[in-house]
């Protein structure tokens, strides 16, 4: 309880709480036992918009932390595009679809296996850029569950990132993922702000703009990291 910041819930009856309050009960009773793999099912559903980010917030904590793994089902592609490394998605047709998130939670993928219009886009903050997921219609009938995926167009750009983390925070972690990028990396600046606190690392990609995209999701999604990238105009010659 005192790891999820509950302990004020201590002499609480759970029929007086609120629905937030119970989900982070629940999930202490399951850190209880010490384990080293979380399961959630729906851990933000019937929960308002605060409920759901102490929820979230919590979850996200219990992995990039705790060191924790976590699989949790969900109806909300946003908040799995928030908050996860990888997908899998459950088509009504009986396929289903499993890879890095930002491959598999697409707008294709979305109209196909939930019959909806949406548009996937990128939301400034003014601490990151985060996905958001928009239904704009519904499609009638069942041929999008047979439909073929429409291919995305994917141009080079030169992509800048800026990524500003605690001093003491998550460094090894992002090091280890801008390794993976190295082919991509045309130029990369780090220094640490003591006054601030904070590191600073400046990034520059070229690369096509799923990979740009696909790193600043992946770094987007540890707490307390702050994440924008700014994208070239245009199709590189």
């Amino acid at each position: 309880m005192e790891e999820l910041g509950i302990s004020y819930l201590a002499d609480k009856k759970c029929n007086s709480m609120s629905g937030g309050e119970f989900q982070m009960v629940l999930m202490a009773k399951a850190l209880a036992a010490e384990p080293k793999l979380l399961i959630l099912d729906e851990p933000e559903s019937n929960l308002d918009f605060k409920n759901q980010l102490v929820v979230l917030n919590a979850m996200s904590d219990l992995v990039h932390k705790k060191g924790m793994a976590c699989i949790f089902n969900t109806h909300y592609p946003a908040h799995a595009l928030q908050r996860a490394s990888k997908a899998l998605v459950l088509s009504k047709d009986g396929t289903s679809t499993f890879g890095d998130i930002t491959e598999v939670v697409t707008e294709d993928m979305i109209r196909r296996s939930f019959g909806v219009e949406a548009i996937i886009g990128e939301v400034e903050t003014p601490g990151n850029m985060v996905q958001s997921v928009i239904p704009i219609s519904i499609n009638q009938g069942d041929a999008l569950a047979n439909e073929a995926l429409t291919p995305q167009a994917d141009e080079d750009v030169i992509a800048s990132l800026t990524i500003l983390l605690p001093v003491s925070s998550y460094a090894d972690k992002i090091n280890k993922i801008l390794h993976e990028y190295n082919g991509y990396i045309i130029g990369r600046m780090g220094m640490p702000y003591a006054k601030g606190g904070v590191k600073i690392i400046h990034v520059t990609l070229d690369s096509p703009r799923s990979v740009a995209a696909k790193l600043t999701q992946r770094l987007n999604v540890l707490p307390d990291v702050s994440v924008k990238c700014v994208y070239s105009k245009g199709d590189l010659a």
